[in-house]
């Protein structure tokens, strides 16, 4: 800790004094200006240095501690943050229009930030943008925030993966990656970065209050410069999406349930972007049927779907991988019932629909298992997948072969 650092943790500690029953809030002659039954802990002085953050166990045993301030001169002790569970460790912002605090009440603990005016005119709230602060790796598949304060560090609960569990990202731009997990109590997080963050990747922040399986997939799509759509299967069997983009102040929207399909938990919501603004997600519901749903700005009522596509069928939550090989195109991939890799597409000349399905390999597949497309040239497509030989293989097709055939 720095010189200044133990000064302002000096000062912090001579505003407190124990006695029998009273724990006391102190200015610096000593005198009391705040006293109750109740343990607190001072936690900063306003800039200005007329006021005082502090903590104090509330009388509900549930909710812990919650945080008040009172005038330096003495005084009535005023909420400023009351709420379920914890709320600790405030501080002033610099120009003491704010305060920053750790609150547990979503279950696990985040940094608040709230506006601050002199006791009485309240304060709205949001949680702090915690891409701002250093995330470093622990080893063990843990990560945890340090967050720097004037009075030393706050030391957030560390995000945890579930071993074995995918991590999903996306480049929204040129030099620019984000990444996407669901954490093992479930919550949906991200991280970032930039070659402008000299701290290297920033986050991981929690999206709104997303849940899913832990450890569960979360697919990430870029359908412009900049924009950010995210899918996750939810606890309650449903698929859900999160939005981001530079133009919302207030973080991420979301999450919003799209149509009534119901899925197994834990299953993985693949999707592609055909062309700009435009996504199209597919899934394997719990009827062993592969299902699609659409969405475009030209859409008044929202996405459309959930659609059946030829009578395709596979074991309930198989992944459908999808790509798009030019404009407007689109491909899927499915390890059917049989056991092995078929195929579907769908382009707008196609006035009937979905055309497909068709074998791409004659491989015995296990079940359940994905196959990854890659497009290296427009209009040509490579399939990897994984046999129940143990081996990797490749399948390969090209609008340039006789009959459209697939090879390997």
């Amino acid at each position: 800790m720095s010189t200044d650092a133990q000064v302002e943790s000096q000062r912090f500690q001579a505003l407190f004094q124990h006695a029998p029953d009273l724990v006391a809030v102190l200015d610096g002659r000593g005198r009391t200006i705040y006293a109750s039954p109740r343990q607190k802990f001072p936690t900063d002085i306003s800039p200005d240095g007329g006021l005082v953050l502090f903590q104090e166990q509330t009388l509900d045993p549930v909710k812990k501690t919650d945080i008040f301030v009172v005038r330096a001169s003495g005084g009535a002790a005023v909420p400023v943050v009351e709420a379920p569970l914890e709320q600790s460790q405030a501080v002033f912002s610099p120009d003491g229009r704010a305060i920053a605090y750790v609150s547990n009440e979503s279950g696990v603990s985040d940094v608040f930030v709230q506006s601050f005016s002199p006791p009485g005119s309240g304060g709205s709230r949001s949680i702090v943008d915690i891409d701002t602060f250093p995330a470093t790796y622990g080893g063990g598949g843990t990560w945890s925030h340090t967050y720097y304060i004037r009075n030393g560090p706050i030391v957030v609960e560390p995000v945890t993966a579930v071993p074995g569990s995918s991590v999903y990202g996306v480049s929204r731009g040129a030099d620019k990656l984000d990444v996407f997990l669901t954490n093992t109590k479930g919550f949906v997080r991200t991280a970032s970065w930039e070659p402008a963050f000299t701290d290297g990747f920033r986050g991981w922040r929690k999206i709104n209050d997303g849940m899913a399986t832990p450890g569960g997939p979360v697919t990430v799509i870029s359908r412009a410069p900049d924009q950010l759509d995210i899918f996750v299967t939810g606890t309650d069997g449903h698929v859900y999406s999160a939005a981001w983009n530079p133009a919302h102040t207030d973080g991420w929207h979301g999450w919003w349930q799209i149509g009534d399909v119901t899925v197994p938990q834990g299953t993985a919501v693949h999707g592609v972007s055909r062309t700009t603004d435009k996504l199209d997600i597919f899934v394997t519901d719990v009827n062993e049927v592969i299902r699609t749903a659409s969405w475009e700005p030209a859409f008044p009522d929202g996405w459309r779907g959930w659609r059946e596509i030829n009578g395709g069928r596979a074991k309930p939550g198989t992944p459908v991988t999808a790509i798009s090989r030019s404009t407007d195109q689109l491909d899927i991939f499915v390890t059917g019932l049989g056991g092995r890799v078929s195929t579907a597409a769908w382009h707008p000349t196609h006035t009937d629909g979905w055309h497909g399905w068709w074998l791409i390999s004659d491989v015995a597949v296990p079940a359940y298992a994905a196959a990854q497309p890659v497009v290296r040239l427009p209009n040509h497509l490579d399939v990897f997948f994984v046999g129940t030989d143990n081996n990797v293989h490749l399948a390969s097709w090209s609008d340039d072969v006789a009959f459209g055939h697939w090879r390997g």
